[in-house]
C-alpha cells in the first residue's frame, strides 16, 4: 500500500505487508483495510489496521471463509462486506467477528452512521439474485 501527500509527490510504502488490499476506511489514528483471500479456496482474508503516521500493520481478524471487500469505521467498529454474502463487523482493537447480514447476492460498498450499516448489493451478471439495492441493517 502507498501513500502519496495531498500536495502531490512521489508514492511512498504505507504499509508492505498486504497482497491484495481493498476496501479502506480512516479515523482520526488509523488506516483501516482488507485484504481478499486468495486462490486457493479455503484461504481467508484479512481486515488490518495500520497508523496513520506510519507503523506495524495489525491484523484484526482472519474472518473464517472470507474474502473481504470494503470497509467502514465508527469510534468502536470496523464493518465490511465479503465475497460470500456477508455483512461482518469487528471491534477496532481487534476480536471476535459478528455477521450483522449474510445470504446476501453481492454486497459491496459500505457506510455507517451512529444507528445503521448500509450497503449496495450490486448488479451482478454473474448473479441473477444481485438487485443492485441499497441495504440497511442495525448496527
Amino acid at each position: 500500500m502507498r501513500v502519496v501527500p495531498k500536495s502531490g509527490g512521489t508514492p511512498a510504502i504505507f504499509a508492505s505487508e498486504p497482497s491484495r488490499s481493498l476496501g479502506i476506511a480512516l479515523d482520526a489514528v488509523n488506516v483501516y483495510f482488507v485484504e481478499g483471500a486468495l486462490p486457493p479456496a479455503g484461504v481467508d482474508g484479512t481486515v488490518l489496521q495500520a497508523p496513520k503516521a506510519g507503523g506495524s500493520v495489525v491484523t484484526l481478524a482472519a474472518p473464517q471463509n472470507s474474502s473481504p471487500q470494503f470497509v467502514a469505521v465508527d469510534t468502536a467498529s470496523v464493518y465490511v462486506t465479503d465475497a460470500y454474502g456477508r455483512v461482518i463487523t469487528v471491534p477496532i482493537g481487534g476480536g471476535s467477528v459478528t455477521t450483522l447480514a449474510s445470504n446476501m447476492p453481492t454486497p459491496t460498498a459500505i457506510a455507517v452512521d451512529a444507528t445503521d450499516a448500509y450497503w449496495v448489493n450490486a448488479t451482478n451478471q454473474m448473479n441473477a439474485n444481485a438487485s443492485g439495492t441499497i441495504m440497511r441493517v442495525s448496527k
